[in-house]
C-alpha cells in the first residue's frame, strides 16, 4: 500500500487473489464494459468459465477502502530485503494450512457491505451468471438465487431469477431451512409453535444466504410477506424482532439496521452466534455507512464476550471497525 495506494482485490478461483492497482493513485480502476472482448479474450477466458464483464465484477473483493488498513490494523510490517516478513512467515502459514481466504469476508457478508460501502450492487435479477461457479463468490450468488427459487412458489418465482442449468444443489443445511421457513414463516401453522428458535435459526440461515447477494427488489418482498401472515402479530416479540431485521437488512434501511441490531443484541443474550453475527454486522454496517466509526468500533467491543477474543482480528469485523469515513486523497 506504501507503493500503490490505489487498488483492487479479485477473487481468481476460490483459492486464488489478484491484487489490481494503477501506477498512477488518480488513475481509474473501473472496467471497460467491453474488455472481455478486446484481443480475443473472449474465447480464453469461456475456459475458465469466465463469460461476461459481470462474472470479472462479481469476483471483487474489495479494494484499499476496505482492506487498506488491514495490514496495519494487524500489525504486519511491509515486506523488504530489511525486513523479509514473508519469507520468515511462509513456512509457518504453509504448516498451520493458514489461506487468505477469510479476506472475502468483508464482501461475503450476511449484510450488503459491498453494495452499501463499495458501491458493489447486487446484479439486476434479469443477470444470470452462466456456468462461472469457480469462485466462491459467484457460488454464494448461484445458492442464493436458488435459494430464492426454493422460497417461493412457483407462481410468484421471477424468471429471470432462475439458477443456471448446471448449478449445484442447495447445500442441506440450508435447504433445510428454506423447508421449515416455508412451513413455518410462509405459512400459518396449527397450532402454533411452542419453542420458535428453530423458525429463528431457519429465517437466520435463509437472510444470511440471500440477503446481502441479491437485489433488494427481489428479497425484500419475501420478508414482507412473511409479516404480512395472519399468524404473524402473535409471535413472539422475539421472532418478530429478528424478522423486521432481515427485512431491514434486504431493504437497506440503514435506520433500522441499527436500531434493530442494538436492540437484539441488547435483549436476546440467548441469541445463537449465527444470528448475532447478522444483528452486530447490520449495527456495524449501519454505524459505518453513517460515518460513525467510532459507534461501530464500540460495537464490536462489546460483542466480543458472545463472539470470542478471536473476532477481533477476523477481516470482517476488523475490516468496519477501520473503516475509513473517506477515501484518502492520492
Amino acid at each position: 500500500r506504501e507503493s500503490f495506494p490505489r487498488f483492487e482485490l479479485y477473487e481468481a478461483t476460490s483459492g486464488d487473489l489478484l491484487i489490481v492497482a494503477p501506477r498512477d493513485p488518480a488513475a481509474g480502476l473501473d472496467l471497460a464494459p467491453d474488455a472481455i472482448a478486446r484481443a480475443g479474450l473472449a474465447a480464453r477466458l469461456g475456459r475458465i468459465r469466465v463469460d461476461s464483464i459481470e462474472d470479472v465484477r462479481l469476483r471483487k473483493l474489495g479494494d484499499d477502502r476496505s482492506h487498506g488498513r488491514l495490514a496495519a490494523a494487524y500489525g504486519v510490517p511491509a515486506n523488504s530485503d530489511f525486513e523479509p516478513f514473508v519469507e520468515q512467515q511462509a513456512p509457518r502459514a504453509r504448516l498451520r494450512r493458514d489461506t487468505a481466504k477469510d479476506l472475502g469476508d468483508v464482501v461475503s457478508a450476511p449484510v450488503p457491505v459491498a453494495e452499501l460501502l463499495l458501491g458493489l450492487a447486487p446484479p439486476a435479477p434479469g443477470v444470470a451468471y452462466g456456468r462461472a461457479t469457480t469462485s466462491s463468490k459467484i457460488g454464494e450468488r448461484v445458492q442464493a438465487l436458488a435459494a430464492l427459487r426454493a422460497l417461493t412458489t412457483p407462481a410468484e418465482a421471477t424468471p429471470t431469477a432462475a439458477a443456471p442449468t448446471d448449478a449445484p444443489p442447495l447445500e442441506p443445511e440450508l435447504a433445510a431451512a428454506i423447508a421449515l421457513a416455508r412451513l413455518g414463516l410462509l405459512r400459518c401453522p396449527a397450532p402454533p409453535l411452542r419453542d420458535e428458535t428453530p423458525l429463528l435459526m431457519a429465517a437466520n440461515r435463509v437472510a444470511r444466504a440471500v440477503n446481502a447477494a441479491l437485489a433488494r427488489e427481489q428479497v425484500g418482498p419475501v420478508w414482507r410477506r412473511i409479516e404480512a401472515q395472519p399468524c404473524h402479530a402473535g409471535r413472539s416479540e422475539r421472532l418478530r424482532g429478528w424478522i423486521g431485521l432481515h427485512r431491514a437488512v434486504a431493504e437497506r434501511d440503514l435506520p433500522q439496521m441499527a436500531r434493530l441490531g442494538r436492540t437484539l443484541l441488547a435483549a436476546d443474550p440467548a441469541a445463537p452466534r449465527e444470528a448475532v453475527e447478522v444483528a452486530l454486522g447490520a449495527a456495524m454496517l449501519a454505524e459505518v455507512a453513517a460515518g460513525r466509526s467510532d459507534a461501530a468500533r464500540a460495537l464490536l467491543e462489546s460483542a466480543v464476550t458472545r463472539l470470542g477474543r478471536e473476532a477481533l482480528r477476523s477481516p470482517l469485523w476488523l475490516g468496519l471497525a477501520t473503516w475509513p469515513t473517506q477515501r484518502p486523497k492520492p
